[in-house]
């Protein structure tokens, strides 16, 4: 559907404005500083604009910052432009080699800041690289190597509203996006991993580094419960695709916080998985479909059917999530074979999806009559 004139007139100058106020500051100063001064900024940004709440949509992404992003820049490309994408919060940054605080880990830790890694990654990188702003390019850019300048304007917005989702939709609105990013939760939690050969529960990072994986069990501590964004957005939504990305770190977090499963029975959405195409050191070592959609089945409710699509592409990929099964369902699992993937990697260096080609495939077999 195409943008009405004045909203798109109005989008412009809120970027522009936005953009103005973020390049009159200095981003190499010391962090209390900066985010005081950044806070002082967006208060005059808010005074002439006022964020409006995320309206309810069909089609509802769940997953990473990275994996609901490919979705999103597929569904772009496909033509739609009505969907929201529900964050994770549970991670918290940190140096691999010292496990220390760094970047969105410090602002969550030292300053009370729901984790806005993910919520940053959905609201720059869920618009195809060649329809992004300058505003989203200028969000991407790094005083510090671990802090991006998106992370502190988010916290900063947070500070003056003290609402997370008022604050992610300010940056989104900002942005221009016609697609809402919203948050699971809006409480402070982590995620801590244990493997089958340990009871003990680790962060993210020291289970990465010490553990043969896969994780066995995870938890989020504190417990905490489905925002009123998500849970609206679930029970709403005709369609909800979950994935790809980082199962037990990225994926299934979601299904820990509490009213997510209830809200996903409740929706009577048609639920989609994008599986992944391959497997990943510690999170899914030697896994094959069966075993990915096994781990799925313990978390999803059960007697709720999900489609499952699955790539068919012939050449050999590295670390490639072998297709194991024979038929075209296993278990609640509809399997839907395509030819999803690309040619290009990830920062990673694992291979990603095609967003033309997944967008296709999502259209005509599963939202047609969406655009």
């Amino acid at each position: 559907m195409p943008i009405d004139i004045n909203i798109r007139k109005s989008i412009l100058l809120q970027e522009k404005v936005m953009l103005k106020v973020l390049k009159s500051l200095q981003f190499n100063k010391p962090l209390p500083q900066l985010l005081t001064e950044l806070q002082q900024a967006v208060r005059a940004y808010l005074r002439e604009h006022k964020p409006k709440a995320p309206s309810p949509h069909d089609i509802v992404l769940v997953g990473g910052g990275s994996g609901s992003a490919v979705v999103g820049r597929a569904l772009l490309e496909a033509g739609i432009h009505d969907f929201a994408l529900v964050a994770n919060v549970a991670d918290t940054l940190r140096d691999k080699t010292t496990r220390q605080p760094v970047g969105a880990g410090i602002l969550k830790l030292e300053y009370g800041i729901p984790d806005v890694v993910d919520i940053t990654k959905q609201l720059l990188h869920a618009t195809p690289a060649k329809a992004r702003t300058e505003l989203n390019q200028f969000l991407e850019l790094k005083p510090t190597e671990s802090m991006r300048i998106g992370y502190l304007v988010l916290a900063a917005l947070y500070r003056e509203l003290g609402d997370l989702q008022m604050a992610i939709q300010t940056l989104s609105e900002a942005l221009g996006n016609t697609f809402d990013v919203v948050a699971v939760t809006t409480d402070i939690t982590e995620l801590y991993l244990s493997d089958a050969k340990s009871e003990e529960f680790l962060d993210l990072y020291t289970f990465a580094q010490g553990s043969d994986g896969p994780p066995a069990k995870i938890t989020l501590q504190p417990p905490t419960k489905l925002s009123p964004g998500a849970d609206k957005l679930l029970r709403m939504s005709k369609y909800i695709i979950i994935g790809p990305g980082d199962l037990h770190f990225s994926v299934l977090p979601h299904f820990l916080v509490q009213g997510f499963q209830q809200a996903l029975s409740e929706a009577r959405a048609r639920v989609i998985i994008v599986t992944n195409l391959t497997t990943r050191e510690v999170d899914t070592p030697n896994f094959t479909l069966k075993r990915l959609l096994d781990v799925y089945s313990r978390y999803l409710p059960k007697g709720l059917s999900c489609d499952a699509v699955v790539n068919i592409n012939t050449a050999t990929l590295p670390y490639e999530l072998e297709d194991d099964l024979n038929g075209e369902t296993y278990g609640q699992f509809q399997i839907h074979r395509s030819d999803v993937v690309s040619t290009k990697t990830n920062n990673n260096q694992q291979y990603v999806h095609d967003e033309t080609k997944l967008g296709d495939v999502l259209i005509n077999q599963f939202l047609r009559g969406q655009r």
